[in-house]
């Protein structure tokens, strides 16, 4: 429930009148995502208040130890105070294959930040090593198919999504774990491997091999 409420309050955010420049400049401009797929993939915003979600949760009927519990707010130690997690970022969801939001990324808005996305820790209900982004809404076509094509991150899924190619799934820039090769094992026998062409990429498509061989893709 504390997820979908933030799903909720982050599309507030990116929908309202108060930031329009991401939607209209960021999202549409830069990025040339269709208003429709970002409504579709309930992308958001979380704005530049320390508490703004926080104080929207509370209003529906969530405590602070809810938040804490599941990865949205963080408790500082020196204020014994509750804060929210994300500030000035683009929300993307991530579900599970039950189409329930379980946790997000999010992307850096700000020039000269270090962390260009912080993700949602480890939660009872997210694990990262057990979930690939989008396979709740790729499933179906990776099945017919019976091949994915797997890509680093969040934008290059939406961007393939929206380009038509819907067997996709995108690994969010790590490498391939045990979990997540069998995962998609259910689903098809073949994989294609699109990592960034930078160091990192090519190193995560390599040391993705052997997990995708045992799983017997």
């Amino acid at each position: 429930y504390a997820h979908q409420v933030a799903v909720e309050y982050f599309q507030k955010q990116l929908l309202g009148l108060k930031y329009p420049s991401v939607l209209k400049d960021y999202l549409i401009g830069k990025r040339q995502i269709s208003r429709e797929n970002i409504e579709f993939f309930k992308m958001g915003l979380s704005g530049e208040e320390w508490d703004g979600f926080l104080k929207y949760a509370k209003s529906k009927d969530l405590t602070p130890d809810d938040l804490l519990q599941a990865g949205l707010v963080v408790h500082s130690e020196e204020k014994q105070s509750f804060f929210d997690r994300f500030r000035q970022r683009l929300m993307i969801p991530i579900f599970n294959l039950s189409q329930k939001p379980i946790a997000f990324g999010g992307r850096t808005l700000r020039k000269g930040e270090p962390a260009k996305y912080i993700n949602s820790p480890e939660t009872p209900l997210y694990s990262k090593s057990n979930v690939l982004y989008g396979l709740n809404f790729s499933r179906d076509a990776i099945r017919e198919s019976g091949a994915a094509y797997i890509v680093e991150g969040y934008f290059d899924f939406i961007s393939l999504w929206q380009a038509g190619v819907k067997n996709v799934v995108a690994s969010s820039g790590t490498a391939f774990t045990q979990q997540q090769a069998r995962l998609l094992a259910r689903f098809c026998d073949q994989v294609y491997l699109f990592f960034d062409a930078d160091s990192a990429g090519q190193n995560a498509a390599l040391r993705s091999v052997d997990s995708l061989y045992d799983a017997g893709l």
